[in-house]
């Protein structure tokens, strides 16, 4: 017989080890019963059903073989999928804006930290070493069936340096280096490993592996934090952060078999890996690591500033950190459409056809019907009525198959908050429904893509945090300059676009800023209604007799754009003050322009020029002729009479 392959079970993770100590079993209760949170609320709101919903697995009660022959139309994933390009389309544009408090400080170059600090966190957001776009579109999709989850890092190769605490000497010298205070600088104890360099990274983390307590909504609001990760025994041990890793012994299955003792399915494919459990105690600010099965902590009381998780959540539930997971109201919906659809498919694929015959037919005419051919002829006693008969099969006419998938459709749209129009199918009979239908979906879009802005702020927040923190060496940061900034810049700006510039972290300075993501550079949609409402601005300014209101000068603050100017700019989507200044000042000039050409055209058809238009000063008067006499002088570049 032979001998089995042992296994390793599941146990350590549902109570404290006994033989623990007081740390470990304190964290292991905590997130047994964080696990028992997260499964009641799982269970309650099918979020594996969700998941396999989006990759077409979509009758779960079946068995595999009987799943692979039902009829599927994934909605779901059509639904996803023309909803993600509308709320991430590409890299976002970052937007540091300085707070007031530290925005007018005398004597600091706000706007050029600032823009530095921008230029950094973008450079970062760019980088395909860090994987900005890939990651976060991967936890936008975990929004859909649980939450997004995303944490910001840092990582780096660091060895013990062999001359820590020796005075650092001068290049080409034996006298060592001196700080301001005229003391030795020491060489540190560990130096970047040869051949590595510091990395930021941005990672997705899976929301089953995330635990939190007791559960309240905002994540900075809990008691802690915790997720675990599969590690190889070897590298825990490699480690330099982590102590107590002699017995540290694996916890993965060794076997390929489903193991019965194990309460994570996924045990089994982590053979020779160990389960760690990283935490973050928010009450006290310091973050530990313990490993599944092990008795003492591999990390302990250490102690961080900033919590390194950003959480995506489209809807929440009172009192509750798990949200309510929107593909969960399409489930019922799409099971009605594939039920119909594999009904319709049924039907139409049907081939046997059964019959009821009286006693009077004999035995070898109705055979002719089973064995005959098209058009086969039998003798009956009589055929009024018929002694063989069909058995009809079940209606499927068009109020039973057709009308109903359209109404499940509509349903399914209903909920998802996704028109056919959006899907490339034309719905609505009419302009004015068409035109309704678009206002309310942009307005549903656009809260979403505000929400997905919000998010990608806190993470680009984060990144400016960690670039601050725990960066050690220079690094390049590629400089943007705003193509379409009207302040003045340094010499040659206007010839050279972008340029990299070699930063520290302390370049950055302790600057207070909002962290932000321009909406507009996540999806074309966006991009086009601000083309549209530029647009639209555009030809108000060209209408003369409009513009002449529009810049009609406030007596109460003449220095200052006018009210109607500035609410017509608003109303359409302009409302940086900086862009409604620039079309004041360029408003007021084309009116000058225009004063000036009907004065010149007067001049020359020799009669008296109008008046100034309103809002732009009065031109000089044009001279006015002698009796016997003419005119001298001609009109000047600046609309006076020389002479």
């Amino acid at each position: 017989m032979a001998k089995k392959s042992p296994r390793t079970s599941g146990k350590a993770a549902s109570g404290p080890s006994p033989d623990a100590s007081d740390s470990v079993k304190t964290w292991q209760e905590r997130l047994r019963l964080g696990k028992q949170d997260y499964e009641t609320w799982a269970k309650a709101f099918r979020v594996e059903d969700c998941a396999k919903y989006y990759l077409g697995d979509q009758w779960s009660a079946l068995a595999k073989t009987d799943k692979e022959k039902r009829y599927t139309i994934n909605m779901v994933f059509a639904t996803m999928e023309t909803q993600l390009p509308t709320l991430m389309f590409s890299r976002p544009k970052v937007i540091i804006e300085p707070r007031p408090a530290r925005a007018f400080e005398p004597g600091s170059d706000v706007s050029g930290r600032a823009t530095l600090l921008e230029s950094a966190i973008q450079t970062f957001v760019d980088d395909r070493d860090v994987a900005f776009t890939f990651e976060t579109t991967l936890a936008l999709r975990d929004a859909y069936s649980r939450f997004g989850l995303v944490e910001v890092g840092y990582t780096a190769d660091w060895i013990d340096n062999p001359n820590a605490d020796k005075p650092i000497l001068k290049e080409d010298s034996d006298e060592p280096m001196q700080d301001s205070d005229g003391k030795p600088v020491l060489a540190p104890k560990r130096v970047m490993k040869p051949g590595s360099r510091e990395r930021l990274y941005v990672k997705r983390i899976p929301p089953n592996a995330f635990r939190v307590g007791p559960g309240r909504n905002t994540l900075q609001s809990n008691d802690w934090a915790a997720y675990y990760e599969w590690h190889y025994v070897e590298d825990v041990k490699a480690n330099k952060d982590y102590a107590n890793t002699a017995e540290l012994k694996a916890t993965g299955s060794v076997s390929n078999e489903p193991d019965a003792a194990s309460d994570d399915p996924d045990r089994q494919k982590h053979h020779g890996q160990v389960k760690l459990w990283k935490v973050w105690d928010l009450r006290k600010q310091v973050k530990h690591v313990l490993a599944e099965g092990h008795h003492t902590m591999l990390q302990e009381d250490k102690a961080y500033t900033i919590l390194p998780f950003a959480v995506m959540k489209f809807y929440e539930i009172a009192d509750s950190f798990f949200p309510l997971p929107p593909i969960f109201n399409w489930i019922s919906p799409q099971d009605e459409i594939n039920e119909t659809r594999d009904s319709m498919r049924t039907h139409r694929r049907r081939f046997v056809r059964r019959y009821m015959r009286e006693p009077s037919v004999r035995a070898e005419e109705y055979a002719k019907l089973e064995t005959g051919e098209d058009g086969v002829c039998i003798e009956v006693a009589k055929v009024t009525p018929p002694p063989i008969v069909p058995i009809g099969d079940a209606d499927l006419s068009a109020q039973n198959t057709v009308q109903e998938l359209a109404v499940t459709r509509d349903d399914f749209q209903r909920v998802a908050g996704v028109s056919g129009e959006a899907q490339g199918v034309p719905q609505n009979s009419t302009a004015t429904q068409a035109n309704i239908i678009n206002v309310r979906e942009q307005i549903r879009e656009s809260r979403a893509r505000t929400q997905v802005a919000d998010w990608l702020g806190e993470i680009c927040r984060l990144i400016m945090f960690t670039l601050k923190e725990r960066m050690q060496l220079p690094y390049m940061v590629k400089m943007n300059v705003d193509p379409l900034s009207r302040v003045p810049d340094v010499q040659g700006i206007g010839r050279t676009v972008q340029q990299w510039q070699e930063v520290q972290s302390e370049d950055l300075g302790a600057l207070d800023v909002d962290v932000k993501v321009d909406v507009s550079s996540l999806s074309p949609v966006a991009e086009d209604a601000q083309r549209a409402s530029w647009n639209v601005v555009l030809q108000l300014l060209t209408n003369q007799p409009l513009l002449m209101l529009l810049m009609q000068p406030d007596p109460r603050a003449p220095n200052e754009p006018p009210f109607m100017l500035r609410k017509t700019l608003t109303q359409n989507g302009i409302k940086s003050d900086e862009d409604i200044r620039a079309i004041w000042s360029a408003g007021q000039e084309t009116l000058k322009q225009q004063a000036l050409m009907a004065m010149a055209a007067a001049v020359a058809k020799g009669g008296t020029p109008a008046s100034g238009l309103p809002g732009v000063g009065t031109p000089t008067p044009a001279p006015v002729t002698p009796p016997g006499g003419s005119t001298t002088g001609t009109p000047s570049a600046g609309g006076t009479i020389a002479g």
